[in-house]
């Protein structure tokens, strides 16, 4: 089954970051409401090549800046986005990792796959 295709339980916020204390290193981090924190800004430590994990059943929380240009950020697979974004304003996902799988966080603007969530 494509994951592009699933639709799972999830909510998208369009908001700032949010602050909390870091309980775990990497670039994935976990913050003091429990939430997976994945911090992605565009052009600096985004790409194809960044591959980040969590564990099925997890709240995740991502969040995506451009500061260049304004974006539309998509999460395939849990179908969260859509929202023309300004530059440097942040898009911000959260939801609980329900669907195990690999899944792209893409520039809808530029086409570029921002980075791969993985899921198991």
């Amino acid at each position: 089954m494509n994951p592009d295709s699933m639709n799972a339980d999830a909510t998208a916020v369009e908001e700032s970051a949010s602050g909390g204390d870091t309980t775990s290193g990497g670039t994935a981090t976990t913050v003091s409401d429990g939430a997976v924190e994945i911090l992605v800004e565009v052009g600096v430590d985004s790409g194809p090549d960044r591959i980040e994990e969590v564990a099925l059943g997890s709240l995740v929380r991502i969040t995506v800046t451009n500061e260049d240009e304004d974006d539309e950020v998509h999460l395939h697979g849990y179908d969260l986005g859509g929202s023309l974004v300004e530059a440097g304003e942040p898009t911000v996902f959260e939801f609980e990792a329900s669907t195990a799988g690999e899944f792209e966080v893409e520039s809808h603007v530029t086409g570029e796959v921002l980075m791969i969530l993985v899921v198991r």
